[in-house]
C-alpha cells in the first residue's frame, strides 16, 4: 500500500463558516434552513435525526453554505476544559433526505468539502484525530469558549494519504461499523417504543382506561409461623427501607425478633412491598 503525508488545507476545496440567521423572514433573509449545531452530532453520529433548529437566512449565505452529501462539518467553538472542540459529523444524503429544507451549519460549526480523497476515508481521519487528541494542538481559548484555530489547523495537519483503492476499502470497512451502530440503535429505540406500548397497555388497559390493582396484582396471602425450633424470624418494616440512589427505595439490613407473638406475612421473590402505616421521607413503600 502506497502512502504518502499530505497538507489537509490542499485536499479542502470548499470551505465556509456556518451562521444563525434570524428567527424570523424579512430584510433579506428569505430562506428558510435547518441549522445543524455540533450539539447534534452526537445523535446524528448513530443515525438519530434530531430536531434542528429553523431559521431564515440570505440566499448568498445559502447558496455557500447549504450541505450537500459528502460534507463534513467541523466544530470551530465551544468544548469545556476537557473537551476539546474539533468534532466531526459526516453529512449523508439519507440524513439531507429527512428535512425538505435546505441544512447549513451552526456559526459555531464550519463546513469543509473535500477533492483529491475519499471524503469517508478523510472524515476518519479527522475522527481519529480527535479521538487522539491532536485538536488539542489547534485551541485558542478565549472570553470563556474554546476556539478552533482554522488557519493553523489547516496549514499544519498532515494526512496519510493512501491510494484511491484502499482509500476506498478503509472507507467503506469503517462505514459498515458505524451502520451497523446506527442500526442497532434504532432496533433499540423501536423496542424502547414497543415495550412502553405493552406497558401503557398492562397499566391503563386495551382501551386506555384505569384498571384496579386486582386486575394487574394478586395479593400474597402466605403467612410465616415461628417455631420452638427457629425461635429467630427476621423481619422489615419501614425502618428497614431507605431511599436508594435512583429515586427509589432499597432494603437494609433486616430486624431480628424472638419468638414474635403473632404470625407475620412471608414475603417472597418479586413481592411488592407496601407500607400501610409511617411514612418514610415524602412517601413509603418499596
Amino acid at each position: 500500500m502506497e502512502c504518502r503525508w499530505v497538507e489537509i488545507g490542499s485536499l479542502i476545496s470548499h470551505s465556509c463558516s456556518g451562521g444563525w440567521g434570524r428567527e424570523g423572514q424579512g430584510e433579506g433573509y428569505d430562506v428558510q434552513v435547518a441549522v445543524l449545531r455540533s450539539a447534534d452530532f452526537p445523535a446524528i453520529a448513530v443515525g438519530g435525526r434530531p430536531p434542528l433548529s429553523i431559521r431564515y437566512e440570505k440566499a448568498s449565505k445559502v447558496s455557500r453554505a447549504a450541505l450537500m452529501p459528502g460534507d463534513i462539518v467541523l466544530e470551530i467553538s465551544g468544548g469545556t476544559e476537557g473537551r476539546p472542540t474539533g468534532r466531526t459529523i459526516l453529512i449523508e444524503k439519507d440524513f439531507l433526505d429527512s428535512y425538505s429544507i435546505p441544512v447549513i451549519p451552526a456559526s459555531f460549526c464550519r463546513l469543509l468539502r473535500c477533492e483529491g480523497i475519499n471524503c469517508t476515508y478523510l472524515y476518519y481521519w479527522l475522527q481519529d484525530m480527535y479521538a487522539k487528541g491532536r485538536t488539542w494542538n489547534y485551541q485558542n481559548r478565549s472570553t470563556g469558549l474554546s476556539n478552533f484555530q482554522f488557519g493553523l489547523f489547516r496549514g499544519e495537519e498532515q494526512v496519510r494519504l493512501v491510494d484511491s483503492a484502499s482509500q476506498g476499502r478503509i472507507a467503506s470497512f469503517l462505514h459498515c461499523v458505524d451502520s451497523k451502530i446506527k442500526l442497532n440503535s434504532r432496533i433499540n429505540d423501536h423496542l424502547l417504543e414497543y415495550a412502553k406500548t405493552i406497558f401503557e397497555k398492562w397499566l391503563y388497559g386495551a382501551q386506555g382506561d384505569l384498571v384496579s390493582v386486582s386486575e394487574v396484582a394478586d395479593f400474597n396471602p402466605d403467612t410465616y409461623s415461628p417455631r420452638e425450633q427457629w425461635p429467630i424470624v427476621q423481619y422489615l418494616d419501614t425502618g428497614s427501607i431507605t431511599r436508594g440512589a435512583i429515586e427509589g427505595y432499597q432494603i437494609i439490613a433486616p430486624q431480628s425478633e424472638k419468638l414474635p407473638s403473632r404470625a407475620r406475612r412471608k414475603i417472597s421473590s418479586g413481592d411488592i412491598i407496601y407500607s400501610s402505616v409511617r411514612p418514610i421521607q415524602e412517601h413509603y413503600g418499596l
